[in-house]
């Protein structure tokens, strides 16, 4: 999970760099959906990994995560 998130951070970041025509107060969001097999225990796992954050908040390094 620390390395999805890592990278998930990377993304955001590189999002934020990319996408220069969105002005600085509207929000990126990035969703990574994790699928799990029915044979496998998933107790205290996350269905799902959510990144939020305006393209300003990104430069400055405070992006939401929240785990569902």
């Amino acid at each position: 999970m620390p390395l999805l998130k890592e990278h998930m951070m990377w993304m955001m970041r590189n999002m934020a760099a990319t996408f220069t025509q969105i002005p600085d107060s509207q929000q990126l969001v990035l969703v990574v959906r994790l699928y799990y097999g029915a044979w496998e225990d998933t107790t205290g796992m996350p269905a799902q990994v959510v990144m939020r954050a305006t393209r300003a908040s990104i430069a400055a390094g405070k992006i939401e995560t929240e785990e569902r």
